[in-house]
């Protein structure tokens, strides 16, 4: 489902790009067009209310018949960047989250313009702030990827594609408005592409990304700590392309802190040649699709 909304977001991204969060069963959105021309479009996220019971001429039930839910759309914003499907792609970008009480979203603006927004749970108003910063939208894989760590703060990296990080922090807990770019370790950052935010059970945050080219990187690895609010470099290579080939990755993290980890290989810079879906040990069950295939590599 999250790859169709990319393949949907072609019409309209940010329409969909807070859909992500939208039940495997829904069926919302219409096909796609396959328009690329640059176009504006609303922003706006699903939320949940009860769906009138079905008062037609129907046999009664044998069975109890659990009560579903419906999904209504919650505006954001009507000039989203609907160009690409770069508000919308499917990966390990995060480009909205929920906190606690709080859901925050990123997107581009139709003019580039990075924009973030924040809502409370259980509001139908959305918050949005112009950042001020810029991105290349219309190339897909720059996409904007967010984090909120233990203590509040914002995290925002954006517009990579084997270019230098673009990443800054905002001023306060909650806020919307972010302080400068800046570095996060001032190592392996000048050729940065498929950021991804993950937080830990202590608050503290990790960032993946791939050090290199297409065929040619590795996974590097970083960690920001709450207390020092600092990043320091877990792994340039933690998953190590050998300068032959780079892993095309998918990361979560269980409730224990536990890093799970998968991929598959490209060896150019052509998607043809994707190949050996791999894991660390130990290796998952035997029903998972990764299973099946030799690790390679």
């Amino acid at each position: 489902m999250r790859r169709l909304l990319s393949y949907l977001g072609l019409v309209l991204p940010l329409l969909l790009v807070a859909q992500t969060a939208l039940p495997a069963h829904s069926g919302q959105g219409s096909p796609s067009t396959g328009n690329r021309t640059p176009a504006t479009g609303p922003a706006v996220t699903p939320a949940t209310g009860d769906r009138p019971q079905d008062t037609g001429n129907r046999q009664p039930a044998t069975a109890h018949r659990p009560q579903s839910t419906a999904h209504r759309l919650l505006p954001i914003a009507d000039d989203a960047w609907s160009g690409t499907s770069v508000n919308v792609i499917a990966g390990l970008q995060n480009s909205i989250i929920t906190d606690r009480s709080s859901q925050y979203a990123a997107f581009y603006a139709a003019d580039a313009t990075l924009v973030l927004a924040h809502r409370e749970i259980g509001s139908d108003t959305w918050s949005t702030q112009r950042t001020g910063l810029t991105g290349h939208p219309t190339d897909a894989h720059n996409t904007v990827a967010i984090a909120v760590d233990g203590d509040g703060f914002l995290h925002v990296a954006w517009d990579h594609h084997d270019n230098p990080l673009n990443y800054a922090r905002s001023v306060a807990p909650g806020s919307l408005e972010l302080g400068p770019r800046q570095p996060m370790t001032g190592r392996h950052e000048n050729s940065v592409t498929y950021p991804s935010f993950l937080r830990l059970p202590d608050g503290d945050l990790l960032f993946l990304y791939r050090d290199g080219r297409s065929g040619r990187g590795n996974l590097a690895l970083n960690r920001y700590n709450i207390r020092t609010k600092t990043w320091t470099q877990v792994q340039p290579n933690l998953i190590d392309g050998e300068g032959r080939r780079s892993a095309y990755s998918s990361v979560t993290i269980d409730s224990s802190g536990v890093l799970h980890l998968a991929w598959v290989w490209r060896d150019t810079p052509d998607v043809a040649p994707e190949s050996h879906c791999a894991f660390p040990s130990p290796p998952p069950p035997p029903t998972t699709p990764c299973a099946s295939r030799p690790a390679g590599h």
